[in-house]
């Protein structure tokens, strides 16, 4: 919301058109980031959030690391419990479980295997052995951070729960890095593309999974959430912490050039921050009588630690003087990021 700390959850959502009306059919009670648990929200199986554990944009880039535990539906008939306690179907932090469950729609085997559940690869679990970025990226997250069950698919396949929104689409960035569909084909897949290697990968992780049995409140990922020296990984950060970006690497710093030449600038821009860098562009300023109008360079989205190197081409004018030196204003910025300048100069000779 505007106040950028309420979030306010519905489903399903639907947008008629660009700028056309926003239509949904069930809202929650909104959830402030800084003061709540964000635990509950509109996922209407278990009743949790619809923002935690989300895949954003950028975190299933060749190179990218997820910082905290991600999320998905499973088939409940072949993978959910149903007890005789006092939670049946479900466990913390999942609030309830589906109006419809009981111990045929709930027909799983492993009784730890609940709405709301913690899965995680064990530690010696071989990542490399993954022949995908991307399942390499989700087993590293699954190892370190875990997996949450938060709703049942209602038919025998997996869902992973990724970003598709104003910020960008999960599913395109996707297509458009490995080349193939985020929905691969069927996990027994007997062929050698990327596709079914992919979908392959999944099914090693997915048989490779265990309940984090003691995974509770005050045991987050299943131990002391006091103990910060045994962890797999550090405590996700604070959702609300954002990205930041770090001082620009500007190569080369001088240049000569005569007249009507061009001259490329590499600037590189790293998001030092927490957060996800959105929408990093670079712009340029130069003296008008020196140096031609310069384009907006854009680095695409980073994540925590991730940087891109982008390339400016300034072309001097050719009335430009002999002599005369051009100073050029590099300015990196990011949506709700603050900016951050460097310099270089071409002199005319």
């Amino acid at each position: 919301m505007p106040d950028g700390v309420t979030l306010y959850q519905t489903q399903p959502l639907h947008v008629c058109g660009p700028g056309g009306i926003v239509t949904s059919q069930y809202s929650w009670e909104t959830q402030n980031i800084r003061t709540d648990a964000g635990i509950e929200g509109s996922h209407g199986r278990s009743g949790m959030s619809a923002f935690g554990g989300s895949i954003r944009v950028g975190e299933l880039a060749p190179g990218s690391v997820i910082r905290h535990a991600i999320k998905m539906h499973f088939f409940a008939k072949r993978n959910y419990f149903f007890g005789s306690d006092e939670t049946p179907g479900y466990r913390w932090p999942a609030p309830h479980a589906d109006g419809y469950a009981n111990a045929q729609t709930y027909d799983g085997r492993v009784p730890a295997f609940e709405l709301g559940a913690l899965l995680a690869l064990k530690p010696d679990f071989d990542v490399s052995s993954l022949r995908t970025e991307p399942a390499r990226i989700i087993a590293r997250a699954s190892r370190d951070y875990g997996i949450y069950t938060v709703d049942d698919t209602y038919w025998d396949v997996f869902h992973l729960l990724v970003e598709e929104g104003a910020q960008g689409s999960v599913y395109d960035q996707f297509r458009n890095v490995y080349g193939y569909d985020l929905e691969g084909p069927a996990l027994n897949c007997a062929g050698t593309s990327d596709a079914c290697k992919w979908s392959q990968d999944m099914w090693t992780i997915l048989q490779n999974l265990n309940v984090v049995d003691n995974n509770s409140a005050t045991t987050i990922g299943g131990g002391p959430n006091s103990d910060t020296a045994n962890r797999r990984a550090p405590m996700a950060p604070p959702f609300f912490q954002v990205a930041r970006l770090g001082p620009l690497k500007i190569s080369p710093r001088s240049k000569s050039a005569e007249p009507g030449k061009k001259v490329t600038f590499k600037v590189r821009v790293k998001n030092t921050g927490l957060g996800i860098a959105r929408n990093p562009k670079v712009r340029t300023k130069a003296p008008r009588k020196l140096v031609k109008p310069l384009r907006c360079a854009r680095a695409g989205s980073l994540t925590a630690g991730q940087s891109r190197t982008v390339k400016i081409v300034a072309t001097v004018k050719r009335g430009a003087k002999k002599g005369n030196r051009a100073r050029l204003t590099f300015t990196a910025t990011a949506t709700g990021v603050s900016k951050k300048t460097g310099s270089a100069s071409i002199r005319v000779r």
